[in-house]
């Protein structure tokens, strides 16, 4: 039986954060000048998939989502860290039965 895959919620968070500052450097300046339509399109894309990740993340943490929907190379677990890292919130894949 293999090892069920674990996500790190740090970093599963720290990318959702990443997509966000992304949006919003497509919308910096908003009110200063006109932005073009393919850059608020592309705001409004990122930050419905930021809103959809967010409701996704909710749900493996209360447990009505299988958290390996999760799972990506960006927070994929590979080892039990190291010493002095930051605290971590790991969900690891309910195991099939």
């Amino acid at each position: 039986m293999s090892t069920p895959k674990t996500l790190s919620l740090v970093d599963e968070l720290r990318a959702i954060e990443k997509a966000t500052e992304g949006a919003l450097l497509l919308l910096d300046g908003v009110g200063a000048r006109t932005i073009e339509a393919d850059q608020e399109a592309a705001a409004r894309a990122v930050l419905a998939i930021v809103v959809s990740r967010l409701r996704q993340v909710g749900q493996a943490i209360r447990g009505t989502l299988d958290p390996e929907a999760l799972w990506s190379g960006h927070n994929a677990v590979t080892g039990a860290g190291f010493k002095g890292d930051d605290p971590d919130v790991r969900l690891q894949a309910q195991r099939r039965r």
